[in-house]
């Protein structure tokens, strides 16, 4: 169970934030001819929606294994102890689609429970490449965060 969610809610909310206008710029990663961005964060009750797009501008497809969420400390010390925190993942919308294809462009949206971060923090994002090493990471402050609009 997803708390106060069924699954159904989630997938009908994230089909709404994938429809929603992009309003986030500069906001991303790009690794070996793969970037990602943030186009925008929607909120419903108790869920963040991120309105990612996965680019793949190389010639061999990426597929995504999986999405990670953490709250890190934003100034962290090599050698030094650190908070990381990791978000559950309600939702990787639409489900099915996992592949980015060669020269193309895959919308999709990444559900994660609604928090706000206190001073220091950071929201980080992973997408990690199945059987491969071109792992995306983003990070957003709660400057960011705070922008978020009403699904």
């Amino acid at each position: 169970n997803q708390g106060e969610y069924s699954d159904e809610e989630l997938r009908r909310f994230a089909g709404k934030a994938l429809k929603q206008g992009k309003y986030i710029r500069h906001v991303g990663a790009k690794k070996a001819d793969i970037s990602v961005f943030l186009k925008g964060i929607y909120f419903e009750q108790k869920v963040f929606y991120l309105q990612t797009t996965i680019e793949n501008s190389s010639s061999i497809p990426y597929e995504i294994d999986f999405v990670k969420v953490f709250i890190r400390d934003k100034n962290v010390l090599k050698r030094t102890a650190f908070q990381e925190d990791e978000l559950k993942v309600l939702i990787n919308h639409p489900e099915g689609f996992k592949t980015v294809n060669p020269n193309s462009v895959l919308r999709k949206v990444i559900g994660i429970p609604f928090i706000t971060l206190t001073d220091g923090k950071i929201m980080e994002v992973e997408i990690y490449e199945k059987d491969g090493g071109r792992h995306l990471k983003f990070q957003l402050d709660n400057e960011t965060i705070t922008q978020s609009k009403s699904i």
